[in-house]
């Protein structure tokens, strides 16, 4: 992608794009999600065609008191070219240089947030195994970066952004990019309940709502959770002493904030060993940009043993490493499908909105290192989540006396 190019694509963004709807999610962003608080260093890192949604988060930053805005930009284009003219020797090679630079602000006070792009047909047509390779050296470039992020020293939020090729994936009957878009920055809007000049307060009592409950689950201390909807029937088993994340947390600074927005889900981490039963997801939809059309898998021991589907199954086999010993549970998350972005009723192809519309868990494809009875991994920082059911799912929680606490029915929220 050329400089002009890049140029003219924020230009017509600026002349088209629901300006409205930008500075509504640009508030949320900035003061639920990341806080920003008077006299902090804010850090964002964006796709380069988010411009418009910058240049509306660091007016809103600044509003609000920040010293200083500064946005890391990256051009998704350069992974494609990168595959397609670079030596293919070179291709594991990874700069961390940058990622520790944003580690070093993250420990010196600075905020974080991330505005969360996807490009999902970007790589389409590239075989499995250099996905593979990219998604590592990847991992190995932003180690230090996802590290702090993964912390509590500072605020940090996430946040979606619509591009061009996810809009055009989602829309692509409204015959424009443009059209696309709009449409699709809409959708946003509603899902993260930004979608009126009184979101702010909404928001904010949605979260209250959403803290307690996370406190209820804590509470219940469970020992295992059932997915059923009619087709999927899974059980997976959180470790001793877990707890739910979601909603807010306080950060070691003091600052109270969102880790990610959407804010609908609730998770919880999953035993290496511990999940069996069966996934069953029909429809069309895209996973890590592979097109995958009635999706079932068979899981134990907390990993995927078959995995089938009448298009796309070899791909996502691969990608999963499902032979080798990948595809191990490692989450689970719990979202209603009442909420306004599971009232959409769509998929949208995108991780960070499909799991808050619904309950999702969550696949690691990194391979056992000496076999998967050892119990190490190879990581490659590849990780994927299915989302399960919809209004018809059916969620239990059990205790550590067998007795069954009802989390969800018919998709919604019953704790």
């Amino acid at each position: 992608m050329r400089h002009g190019d890049v140029i003219e694509e924020g230009t017509r963004m600026r002349k088209s794009a629901d300006e409205p709807c930008l500075r509504r999610v640009a508030a949320l962003g900035i003061d639920v999600g990341v806080n920003v608080q008077p006299d902090q260093e804010l850090v964002i890192s964006a796709p380069v065609e988010a411009g418009p949604l910058i240049a509306a988060l660091a007016r809103a930053a600044y509003q609000r008191g920040a010293a200083l805005v500064n946005c890391i930009y990256d051009d998704p284009a350069l992974l494609l070219t990168r595959i397609q003219s670079a030596r293919p020797s070179t291709l594991d090679a990874a700069s961390t240089w940058l990622s520790d630079g944003v580690a070093r602000a993250l420990e010196a006070g600075a905020a974080h947030l991330s505005v969360l792009g996807p490009y999902p047909s970007l790589l389409g047509g590239v075989d499995i195994a250099t996905v593979r390779r990219l998604h590592a050296s990847m991992a190995r470039a932003h180690a230090a970066q996802s590290t702090a992020l993964a912390g509590t020293a500072s605020n940090t939020s996430a946040l979606p952004f619509a591009t061009a090729n996810w809009a055009r994936l989602i829309f692509p009957e409204l015959g424009t990019t443009e059209a696309a878009r709009t449409a699709l920055w809409q959708v946003l809007a509603t899902g993260l309940r930004a979608d009126t000049d009184t979101s702010l307060a909404g928001m904010r009592r949605h979260l209250d709502e959403l803290d307690t409950r996370r406190e209820r689950l804590n509470q219940l201390d469970l020992v295992q959770l059932r997915f059923r909807d009619g087709n999927t029937d899974l059980r997976v088993s959180p470790p001793a002493r877990h707890q739910w994340q979601g909603g807010r947390r306080r950060a070691d600074n003091g600052v109270l904030h969102v880790p990610s927005l959407p804010a609908e889900e609730l998770c919880v981490r999953l035993e290496p060993s511990g999940g069996e039963g069966r996934i069953v997801l029909p429809g069309s939809r895209h996973i890590a940009g592979i097109r995958v059309e009635d999706l079932e898998l068979e899981l134990c021991d907390g990993r995927v043993m078959e995995l089938r589907a009448r298009a796309g199954a070899d791909a996502l086999r691969a990608l999963l490493c499902v032979d080798e010993g990948g595809g191990t549970l490692t989450e689970a998350g719990l979202a209603p499908a009442s909420s306004p972005l599971g009232r959409l009723g769509r998929v949208l192809d995108n991780p960070l909105m499909d799991r808050n519309a619904g309950c999702h868990v969550r696949l690691d494809a990194s391979v056992p290192a000496c076999g998967p009875e050892d119990g190490r991994s190879r990581p490659d920082g590849l990780q994927l989540d299915l989302c399960l059911g919809g209004p018809q799912l059916q969620v239990e929680g059990i205790d550590h006396h067998g007795d069954n606490e009802a989390l969800m029915r018919d998709g919604c929220w019953v704790v």
